[in-house]
């Protein structure tokens, strides 16, 4: 009986050990301090850089938003995309003011070090408390197609306890351009603190996406040869599963900017904050389509 006994609490063990070591295999990128920065490798479409910001307002609005994400105040997983297909599928907002399509010429390009990104803002609505201020983001999946009402989406992997979802379209002409995960234990969680920004200071994160992986899908894609046609979709999926921290903040808004407001640190504090990433300059900038509703 003793040996059983043991044997029973090694086995017991071993599989608490594996079990947390699956749980904690995902890596933790900290944007919870002002100016944080990290460097990384996607799954797909190369690396990508995200930054934590605020910008400051200049009494007009500064951020033209494409999709919101509606926690409703529940710990929880959320997810959705930007497009001007109805109904829409996931979380998102369901006015067209707040959830639309999205041009890739009014997509901002970024050069840093001699590399063009694409600058995307994240804005987080905080919510009441402390603890519903944090949230991880787990994916990001960015498509294009030649037109701006892309729906159909469906989830090749769903959200489990230790990996994130990947969606894909039934749509055979969209493309993919970046993936931030795949569904795999090992993910990047990006953890995001909403007490950060605010109403005069709105935003709370820079994605940053090399814009050879845009140009790569489209000279793959003989129906993205028209600029005017360009048409970007955003992914994402916020919260617990799988990340460590639920989404109990009042939103998650993905846009870009307007205009140019200097909104990125100065070379040497880039440096100062982590990866050394050099000169930051703008090369593009678009205002969105001024018809859209």
């Amino acid at each position: 009986m003793t040996r059983i006994h043991a044997k029973g609490l090694v086995v017991s063990a071993l599989f608490l050990a594996l079990t947390t070591s699956i749980a904690s295999a995902s890596t933790v990128i900290d944007l919870t301090k002002a100016g944080a920065t990290a460097n990384e490798t996607g799954a797909f479409g190369g690396n990508f850089i995200v930054q934590q910001t605020t910008i400051p307002s200049t009494g007009s609005e500064v951020i033209d938003s494409f999709v919101r994400l509606k926690a409703e105040g529940c710990e929880r997983s959320v997810e959705g995309y930007n497009t001007d297909f109805r109904p829409l599928q996931f979380d998102e907002a369901k006015s067209p003011q707040l959830t639309h399509s999205l041009l890739l010429s009014d997509v901002p390009v970024v050069n840093i070090d001699g590399t063009n990104y694409r600058q995307f803002v994240l804005e987080l609505g905080p919510g009441a408390g402390d603890k519903s201020k944090i949230v991880s983001l787990n994916q990001v999946q960015i498509f294009l197609r030649d037109s701006g009402d892309l729906g159909g989406a469906f989830t090749q992997f769903p959200v489990t306890k230790t990996t994130p979802p990947v969606i894909a379209f039934v749509d055979p002409f969209s493309s993919e351009v970046f993936q931030l995960n795949t569904n795999n234990p090992s993910f990047l969680q990006i953890k995001l603190n909403a007490a950060l920004s605010s109403q005069s200071k709105p935003g709370n994160m820079f994605l940053y996406v090399r814009d050879d992986a845009f140009q790569t899908a489209i000279a793959g894609n003989p129906f993205l040869q028209d600029p005017a046609n360009q048409y970007v979709y955003l992914y994402s999926q916020f919260g617990r599963p799988p990340g460590h921290w639920g989404s109990k903040v009042r939103f998650e808004e993905w846009g870009v900017l307007k205009s140019a407001p200097n909104p990125v640190p100065e070379p040497s504090t880039v440096a100062l904050a982590l990866t050394g990433l050099g000169t930051f300059g703008f090369v593009g900038l678009r205002r969105r389509r001024t018809s859209q509703a």
